[in-house]
C-alpha cells in the first residue's frame, strides 16, 4: 500500500507528533512545579504576554510592502469572541495540567472535539455521515473505558 501524502508529509507529521508530545508533558511539569511559586494567573499572564510579543516579532521580522496591518480584522465582532474563546482554553488547561495531568489533557481534546461533532449537527445542521460518528463514538468509548479503569498501584 503506498503512502498517500509522501514521505515529507510523513516526517512532519511525525516531528509534530513528537514536538506536541514533548511539550505537553513539559507544560504540565512545569506548570505542578511552578505553581508553588507563582499563582497560576501570573504564569498565564506571563504565556500570553510572551506569545504576543513572539507573534509580533514575527509579524515585524516577516512584514512585506503591502501587508496587513498587525491588527487588521481586530474590529469584527466574531473574531473577538474567538480570541477570548481561545484564552478561556489556554486558561482551561493550565488548570487541568494543575489538578490533572498531560494523559487528562491529550484525552479532553478529541473528546471535545468529537461533542462538537453532534453539537455542530444540532446547532448548524451540518450533516453528519459514517465517518464522524464511528470517529466520534470510538473517542468517547474509548475514553470511557480508560477513565474506569482503576488507577495503578503506587510504585514503592
Amino acid at each position: 500500500v503506498a503512502f498517500m501524502y509522501g514521505t515529507q508529509a510523513l516526517i512532519i507529521m511525525i516531528f509534530t507528533v513528537t514536538f506536541a508530545a514533548f511539550n505537553t508533558v513539559y507544560n504540565a511539569s512545569v506548570v505542578k512545579k511552578e505553581s508553588a511559586n507563582y499563582p497560576m494567573n501570573v504564569q498565564n499572564s506571563i504565556l500570553y504576554a510572551a506569545g504576543f510579543s513572539i507573534n509580533l516579532l514575527s509579524y515585524i521580522v516577516s512584514k512585506r510592502p503591502g501587508d496587513k496591518p498587525f491588527f487588521y480584522g481586530y474590529n469584527n465582532l466574531n473574531v473577538i469572541v474567538l480570541l477570548f474563546l481561545n484564552s478561556t482554553v489556554g486558561i482551561t488547561i493550565s488548570m487541568v495540567y494543575k489538578y490533572g495531568d498531560a494523559v487528562l489533557k491529550t484525552l479532553s481534546q478529541p473528546v471535545v472535539s468529537s461533542v462538537l461533532v453532534f453539537l455542530s449537527n444540532i446547532l448548524f445542521d451540518v450533516p453528519l455521515d459514517i465517518v464522524k460518528l464511528s470517529g466520534a463514538g470510538t473517542v468517547i468509548v474509548s475514553t470511557m473505558v480508560y477513565l474506569k479503569l482503576p488507577p495503578p498501584a503506587p510504585s514503592v
